[in-house]
C-alpha cells in the first residue's frame, strides 16, 4: 500500500515507514493521485486551514480514500462534511491509531471490491444461464443502486426514434418503466455516455459539459454516473446512476458500474453467437477472470489474468491448471477449487503462488455444472501492509486489541495480553461479551455500541472487579469493520488521583488563599477556591492572569522577578502587600511565600495568602486605644507602675517619677523593703509579705486605698495611698500588675500636727489639773517628764532645779535616764551648756544636733547618754536677779532631726544616740518653787 501525506506535519504521524509519499500543496497531491499509483491520502484536518486544503482535494476530483486527522470530535465532524471517507482522533498513540485506520479503511475498501467481483460473478452467471435481458436489467440496477448506495439507478434503451426510454430502473415511479424518456443528444449527460467509451461522472450542479435535464432536474439530482451499455459503435443504451446529494464517486465505483453494463451489453446482444458474447463479457470484466472446465482446463482468461498469472505470455487456454501450475498442487488452491466443485458451493480464500509469479491472491470461486468461474487480484502489497501493521502493532506501547462487527477479537497485543489475559490462553477469536461477563453488562458496552452507532470514537475510564481488579483508562476508534482499543491500566493514577483529590479539598477549604505561581513569568499555575473568593475571580479567569494583576506590591514582572530572587536567596519570605480584588477594591494582605524545586528540575513560587483586614483594623484600634491609655496615664495625677511578672517595669508615668524618683529608683521599690524604709502609719516597718508588689504579683491580690510611708534616698519621707491589682493573660496565669498611688504627705503631716497638737494641750491640760490637785513638785514634775517624753516621742526628759547661786542646775525629775541621776546630777548654769544658755537667754532654745552644736558645748550628762539633739524652755517667769528659775530639757538619743516645738507649753524636749548596749537613759524636771 502506498499513502500519499499532504504536507511534512501529515507524514511525521507516520514517519520511519517507507510507503508514504509527502507532497507540500494541493496542487502536488492532485497531481499525484491521477495516475492512480497511490492507495490513500493521509492530511491533517485539526484547523480550519487542514479543512480547506481537504475541500479542495475533493473538488479536484479524487476518488482515493482520504483519512483524516484532528483533536477533536467537533473537528471529527468538520472533515466527514468537507470529505473525508473516515477520520482519526489523534491523541496518546497517533501513529497506531491511525495506521490501524488506514488498514481499516483499505480493508473495507478490498472488502467493498469482493462484494462487488461476486455480483459481477453473480450477474454474470445469470446471463450465462439464460435469464432474461428484463431480469437481467433489473438485478443489474437493483445492484448499483445498493452499491454505490445512490436514490435512483436506470437502464435506457436507445430508440430507433434517437430517444432513451427507461425499461427499468431503482428509485422511479412504476409507471416510468417503459414511458419516460429522455433526450439522447450531447446537451444530456446520458447523450453523451451513449458517444464516449468511457463512463461520464457529473457533479449537475456545476457541470458545464452538458445542462441539467430532465428528469433528473424534477428528482433533485446532484451527481451521478452514466455508462454506455454494448459498444459505442452500436450502443443498446445507457446505465445511469445518480444520487441528490453532491457525491465523490470513486474508482472503484466507476469501475462497478461499466462492469455491469458490460455484463448487460452482452446479455441483450442476442444476435451475436453465444461464445463471441461469453468471451467479449468476460473480457470487459475489469478483475482478472479465469474459467476452467470439468477437466479443469482453462477455457478463457481475460486481459488482466493474463497480466498477472501468464508473465510468459503462453498459450493457456486448453491447458490443465495442475500442469501449467504445479506448484498450486497441495495448496489452498487445489483444496478450495475442488471443494467449491465438489459441494456445488463458492469459496473465496487467500494463498500464496511462488516463483515465478511470488504473489499473494485473494480468490473467489464460483461452480457450476461445467466448469469453475474463478474472479482473483494480487494482494501482496496488502499483505506487506499487514505485515507492516503487524510491526506496527507490536511497537505500540499502550495495550491495544481490535474487535470486528461480531465483538470478537481479531488482533490483541502483548501489552494487552498481559493486562486482560487472566487465563493466559489467548483472546484471538474469543467473544469479548462472553470472555468478560462482567463488561458485557457495563459502561464498556454502552460506550462500544454508542460508538459503533454512531461512528464515534469514545473514551471513558473503567472500574473491572476481580480477577482484573482494576481501573482501566480506554480510548476506542470504530470503523465499519470494527472497533480499534486502546487502554492502559490507571489504577496507580486513580489512586493517586484520589489523594490528590482528598488534597485538593483541603486546600479549597483551607482559611487562608494558595496561589502556586510559575517564577519566571509569575502565572498563576494553580489556586485554590479561598483565591478566588478573596479576590472575586473565577479560577479560571486568575489562571490566565500573573501575580502583577492582583498584587499592588508588585506592579510589573520586573519588580516580580526580584521578588523571586529574593525569595530564592532566603527559601520562605513573609512580605505585607495590599491585594486587589475583581472590581478594584483592596485589601492587606500577609503572604507567606515559598521557592519550590522538584525532580526533573521543575520549580514553582507556592505562596500562602491571608486577609488581615481584620487584624488591622485590631491592630489600629488597639494603637489607637493604647495611645489614649498612654495620654490618660501621662496625664494622671496619681502615679502609675505597670510590672510584669518577673516584677519588671513596663511602664512609670510623669507622676510616679515626680513622687518617687526615676525607673531606675523604683526598682528598689518593686524588690526590697530596705531601700525607701517602708513603714506604717503608725511608724513600724513593712515586712516583705505586706508590699504592693508581693501583694499583688505573689499572692494576686487587689487592694485599694492602703498608706504607708517612704523616704526615697537623699529625700524626706513622703506619704502615699497605694492601690494595686494583678493583670492576666488569656489563660488566667498572673501576667504582671498595676499599682497606682497618690503623693498624701502633706494631709497624712498635717493629720500628724493636729493629733500632736491636740495630744500636747490634753497633756497640758492633764499636767495643770495635776498641779492644782497637788502640792507635791516631785510628783508634778515626774509626770510632766513623762507625758512631754511621750507626746513628742523622746527617749529622755528632765527638770532641772536652778540653786539659789545660780551656779548649778539639780536634775529634780526625768525619764529615761539611769538609776541615781534624778535627785543628784547637776549642769553647770552658764553659757556652756543648754541649759545655761536657756537661762540667759530666757526663751526656748532648740538643738537639732548636738555634735554640731558652737553656741554652747554638751555637759557630760548629755553627752553620756548619747543625746543628739533637744529642747530647753525655762519653768515659770525668768527670777529676778538672785532669783531662782527651772529648766524643762526632753531628748533624743537617735540621728540629728528637726524638732517641732509648741511654745504654749513649757517644756525642753531632747533626743539621744542610741548605744551598742541599747541601754535607756532617765530623765528629771525641775520647777521653781513658789516657796522659794
Amino acid at each position: 500500500m502506498r499513502v500519499l501525506a499532504l504536507d511534512e506535519e501529515a507524514a511525521a504521524v507516520l514517519e520511519g515507514f517507507g510507503y508514504v509519499t509527502v507532497v507540500p500543496t494541493v496542487e502536488a497531491a492532485l497531481e499525484e493521485l491521477t495516475d492512480g499509483r497511490f492507495d490513500g491520502l493521509l492530511i491533517d484536518a485539526s484547523d480550519s486551514e487542514g479543512v480547506g486544503r481537504l475541500e479542495r482535494i475533493r473538488d479536484g476530483g479524487t476518488s482515493v480514500p482520504t483519512v483524516a486527522f484532528c483533536g477533536s470530535d467537533a473537528a471529527a465532524r468538520t472533515a466527514l462534511d468537507a470529505g473525508a471517507t473516515d477520520v482519526v482522533r489523534i491523541d496518546s498513540d497517533a501513529e497506531g491509531t491511525l495506521v490501524g485506520e488506514l488498514a481499516a479503511v483499505l480493508e473495507r475498501r478490498d472488502r467493498d471490491e469482493a462484494d462487488r467481483h461476486e455480483e459481477i460473478a453473480d450477474l454474470s452467471r445469470r446471463a450465462l444461464e439464460g435469464a432474461s435481458p428484463a431480469a437481467l436489467l433489473e438485478r443489474a440496477t437493483a445492484l448499483v443502486a445498493d452499491a454505490l448506495g445512490v436514490d435512483s439507478c436506470g437502464a435506457f434503451e436507445l430508440t430507433p426514434a434517437g430517444t432513451l426510454v427507461l425499461r427499468e430502473g431503482v428509485g422511479w415511479e412504476p409507471e416510468a418503466i417503459g414511458d419516460l424518456t429522455i433526450e439522447a443528444d450531447e446537451r444530456s449527460q446520458a447523450g453523451r455516455a451513449l458517444r464516449s467509451a468511457e463512463p461520464v461522472v457529473a457533479d449537475l450542479g456545476t457541470e458545464a459539459r452538458f445542462g441539467r435535464t430532465e428528469p433528473h432536474v424534477s428528482r433533485g439530482a446532484e451527481s451521478g454516473i452514466s455508462v454506455v451499455v454494448g459498444s459505442v459503435e452500436s450502443p443498446w443504451g445507457v446505465l445511469g446512476a445518480h444520487a441528490t446529494d453532491r457525491r465523490t464517486f470513486t474508482e472503484s465505483d466507476v469501475s462497478f458500474v461499466r462492469s455491469v453494463a458490460d455484463v448487460l451489453g452482452g446479455a441483450v446482444d442476442r444476435e451475436r453467437p453465444f461464445d463471441t458474447e461469453l468471451e467479449e463479457v468476460y473480457g470487459r470484466v475489469t478483475d482478472a477472470f479465469f474459467g476452467l472446465d470439468e477437466e479443469w482446463r482453462f477455457t478463457f482468461l481475460n486481459e488482466r489474468a493474463e497480466e498477472l498469472i501468464n508473465p510468459v505470455d503462453a498459450d493457456l487456454v486448453g491447458e490443465e491448471i495442475w500442469k501449467a501450475y504445479p506448484e498450486a498442487e497441495g495448496t489452498k488452491f487445489e483444496d478450495e477449487y475442488r471443494r467449491a466443485m465438489d459441494e456445488q458451493t463458492a469459496v473465496t480464500f487467500e494463498e500464496y503462488y511462488p516463483e515465478p509469479l511470488d504473489a499473494w491472491f485473494e480468490v473467489s470461486a464460483y461452480p457450476s455444472e461445467t466448469g469453475l468461474s474463478v474472479y482473483f487480484c494480487d494482494v501482496s502489497e496488502q499483505r506487506r501492509l499487514e505485515s507492516e501493521l503487524e510491526e506496527v502493532f507490536s511497537r505500540i506501547t499502550d495495550a491495544f486489541y481490535a474487535l470486528d462487527t461480531e465483538w470478537q477479537f481479531t488482533h490483541v497485543n502483548d501489552r494487552a495480553e498481559q493486562l486482560i489475559d487472566y487465563e493466559s490462553e489467548g483472546l484471538e477469536g474469543k467473544q469479548i461479551w462472553e470472555t468478560f461477563e462482567y463488561a458485557a453488562d457495563s459502561v464498556v458496552r454502552e460506550e462500544y455500541e454508542e460508538a459503533m452507532a454512531t461512528q464515534e470514537p469514545s473514551s471513558f475510564e473503567f472500574y473491572y472487579p476481580e480477577p482484573l481488579d482494576g481501573w482501566f483508562e480506554i480510548n476506542a476508534y470504530p470503523s465499519e469493520t470494527g472497533l480499534s482499543v486502546y487502554f492502559d491500566e490507571i489504577t496507580e493514577r486513580k489512586e493517586h488521583e484520589r489523594e490528590l483529590e482528598l488534597f485538593r479539598g483541603l486546600l479549597d477549604r483551607a482559611t487562608d488563599a494558595i496561589y502556586v505561581n510559575d517564577p519566571e513569568t509569575g502565572e498563576f499555575l494553580d489556586v485554590n477556591e479561598t483565591a478566588t473568593r478573596h479576590l472575586d475571580y473565577a479560577r479560571e479567569e486568575l489562571l490566565g492572569m500573573s501575580v502583577p494583576d492582583i498584587d499592588e506590591r508588585v506592579p510589573d514582572r520586573q519588580a516580580w522577578r526580584s521578588l523571586v530572587e529574593e525569595i530564592r536567596a532566603e527559601g520562605r519570605l513573609t512580605v505585607d502587600s495590599v491585594h486587589r480584588r475583581e472590581d478594584g477594591s483592596t485589601f492587606p494582605a500577609e503572604v507567606n511565600a515559598s521557592y519550590i524545586e522538584l525532580e526533573g528540575g521543575r520549580e514553582y513560587v507556592v505562596a500562602v495568602g491571608r486577609d488581615v483586614t481584620e487584624r488591622k483594623e485590631r491592630e489600629r484600634a488597639l494603637r489607637e486605644e493604647r495611645d489614649l491609655v498612654e495620654r490618660i496615664v501621662g496625664t494622671s495625677p496619681i502615679g502609675i507602675v505597670t510590672l510584669d511578672a518577673d516584677g519588671e517595669f513596663d511602664l512609670v508615668n510623669d507622676r510616679a517619677e515626680e513622687i518617687l524618683g526615676y525607673p531606675g529608683d523604683l526598682e528598689g521599690f518593686a524588690g526590697s523593703t530596705d531601700a525607701f524604709d517602708p513603714v506604717r502609719p503608725d511608724g513600724e516597718s513593712l515586712t516583705l509579705e505586706e508590699t504592693p508588689t508581693h501583694r499583688v504579683l505573689v499572692e494576686g491580690e487587689t487592694f485599694y486605698d492602703v498608706e504607708m510611708g517612704l523616704r526615697p534616698p537623699g529625700r524626706d519621707r513622703v506619704w502615699l495611698s497605694v492601690s494595686g491589682a494583678p493583670l492576666y493573660d488569656g489563660d488566667g496565669t498572673t501576667a504582671g500588675g498595676v499599682i497606682t498611688f497618690a503623693d498624701v504627705t502633706e494631709r497624712t503631716l498635717a493629720t500628724t500636727e493636729l493629733r500632736r497638737r491636740i495630744d500636747q494641750q490634753a497633756a497640758a491640760a492633764r499636767i495643770g489639773q495635776l498641779a492644782l490637785g497637788t502640792d507635791d513638785l516631785d510628783a508634778i514634775f515626774l509626770e510632766a517628764s513623762e507625758v512631754v517624753a511621750s507626746v513628742l516621742d523622746n527617749e529622755y526628759c528632765k527638770v532641772l532645779d536652778l540653786d539659789a547661786g545660780r551656779r548649778e542646775l539639780l536634775l529634780r525629775q526625768g525619764v529615761g535616764w539611769r538609776d541615781g541621776i534624778a535627785g543628784s546630777a547637776t549642769v553647770a548654769a552658764d553659757d556652756n551648756s543648754q541649759a545655761g544658755y536657756t537661762l540667759l537667754s530666757e526663751k526656748p532654745v532648740i538643738v537639732d544636733d548636738l555634735d554640731a552644736e558652737t553656741r554652747f558645748s554638751g555637759p557630760e550628762l548629755l553627752t553620756s547618754h548619747d543625746v543628739v539633739s533637744g529642747i530647753s524652755v525655762i519653768i515659770g517667769p525668768p527670777r529676778t536677779r538672785g532669783g531662782s528659775s527651772a529648766l524643762m530639757t526632753p531628748s533624743a538619743a537617735s540621728s540629728p532631726r528637726t524638732t517641732r516645738t509648741s511654745f504654749r507649753a513649757s517644756r525642753t524636749c531632747s533626743r539621744t544616740r542610741s548605744t551598742g548596749s541599747g541601754a535607756s537613759g532617765s530623765s528629771s524636771a525641775t520647777r521653781r518653787s513658789s516657796r522659794r
